[in-house]
């Protein structure tokens, strides 16, 4: 019995190492740069897990990150798939065995017969040259799956980011409007009271009054802005759209995240490591280059074994009748060959699909990491000149304060210079947002953080 097993093992080894096609290797790293052409050159260190956006010090969006980890569904779809794509691995290695069926039936007529009946069938088709390949492809697709999956983590991530930034930037652009409100509204006190003091013409009084009219107008669609992000960002935790207005609507100053970290970008070289969408495309020349074999496989002859034992029994002919068969089947492929040729050089031309796009895609990296380094050197040059201006109008505005409150200054140089700064304000508050939303993409760029 000890040596039926052994046998029996290594029968199975050794129709599981027939293969055809070609092997599968890396494929081979395209021209690439040595560096970035702007940032430090070192390579990062465990990118997969670093939880950059820590780094905004916002514990209102750490959590709502954790929450999407957990929770999205976009995010759960793509662990499902990771289930099947194993289950799929342990059905590929079943089929390594033979199957075995049984059936047992019993039969009472009245005043007749009574009959038992026993059946057992085997069935064992033996892939003799595509079993390897199809293995391989079974672990290629779960390789393909589970880099699909911290794509989605990646994605989710960044999208739920960039939607908060967004929603905090309408809330800072609310705070301005309310802030030149208040001002519009002291300014409007004071000029009716110079007004019925006879210091001045009614024409300031009503350029005031659309000013303030003007900026109340605005307000509405600010507000539709910061709800429409909220429920963006409700519907990316997988919850109803206004389950957590009220907990970012409490939210304290400074609104709009920025980041406190200084960023290691490595080289392009790093990203065919770091970028799980790299990894996928990767695979998928695996599992089409398995998939030629398994093609080849074809030409080959194939091996089935069935057998079965049946027992039966009634009340007519005393004891038991038994039955068996046992015999191997050979198919030969002797009418297909045009057909299985074929289907070799389609799964050929799309094994070399799948490295093209793998190229375009390491390509495509180093792009959007190029891009990003660019867009937050230059951001960062607007917010230092935006934030330098902001403080220079709020100077001036101040000083044209007292100067009208003296009577040195007019209602309308006043209005324009209050106007003014609050455009520079809005300018810097955009201008914020899209130098956060530059990381954003920089972080998503070199593939950092989708295993946290």
């Amino acid at each position: 019995m000890n040596i039926l097993k052994i046998n029996f093992s290594i029968l199975v080894v050794l129709l599981a190492g027939c293969a055809v096609g070609p092997e599968y290797t890396k494929p081979q790293m395209p021209r690439l740069p040595t560096q970035f052409s702007i940032g430090k050159s070192n390579s990062p260190i465990n990118v997969d897990t670093l939880k950059w956006w820590e780094s905004f010090n916002d514990t209102c969006l750490n959590k709502l990150v954790n929450i999407a980890l957990q929770q999205n569904l976009t995010i759960l779809q793509a662990t499902e798939r990771i289930n099947s794509a194993k289950e799929n691995i342990l059905a590929v290695k079943a089929d390594l065995f033979p199957s075995l069926q049984t059936s047992v039936s019993n039969q009472i007529m009245p005043k007749l017969d009574t009959n038992s009946t026993g059946r057992v069938h085997s069935d064992w088709k033996i892939d003799l040259f595509g079993q390897k390949r199809r293995m391989e492809s079974a672990l290629a697709n779960f390789d393909s799956v589970y880099a699909q999956s911290e794509i989605a983590k990646l994605t989710i991530i960044a999208k739920l980011i960039s939607t908060y930034i967004d929603a905090r930037h309408f809330q800072e652009r609310i705070s301005i409007a309310h802030k030149i409100l208040d001002l519009y509204k002291r300014n409007l006190k004071l000029t009716r009271l110079k007004l019925f003091e006879g210091a001045i013409s009614k024409l300031p009084l009503i350029k005031l009054e659309a000013e303030l009219k003007s900026i109340e107008s605005e307000i509405p669609n600010l507000e539709k802005g910061f709800r429409v992000n909220v429920h963006n960002i409700s519907t990316l935790l997988g919850h109803s759209a206004t389950d957590f207005l009220a907990y970012i609507q409490k939210q304290k100053k400074p609104f709009q995240p920025n980041l406190y970290m200084k960023i290691n970008i490595g080289i392009p070289a790093d990203l065919i490591r770091n970028r799980p969408d790299i990894r996928y495309r990767e695979k998928n020349i695996a599992d089409s280059i398995a998939k030629i074999g398994i093609a080849k496989a074809d030409l080959y002859p194939a091996i089935s074994l069935n057998g079965f034992i049946s027992l039966a029994h009634d009340n007519i002919s005393p004891g038991y009748h038994s039955g068996w068969s046992f015999g191997p089947k050979l198919y030969v492929p002797i009418f297909d060959g045009q057909k299985i040729r074929s289907n070799i050089r389609r799964a050929e031309s799309f094994a070399h699909e799948q490295y093209i796009a793998w190229q375009e895609t390491v390509l495509n990296a180093v792009k959007e990491v190029e891009d990003a380094l660019i867009s937050i050197n230059q951001d960062k040059k607007v917010v230092t000149a935006l934030q330098n201006i902001v403080e220079l109008y709020k100077q001036a505005m101040s000083l044209s304060a007292i100067s009208y409150r003296q009577g040195k200054y007019s209602l309308i140089d006043l209005l324009d210079i209050q106007k003014t700064t609050a455009k520079a304000e809005v300018n810097l508050s955009i201008a914020k947002r899209q130098l956060a939303k530059s990381y954003v993409d920089l972080y998503v760029a070199i593939g950092s953080g989708y295993n946290p």
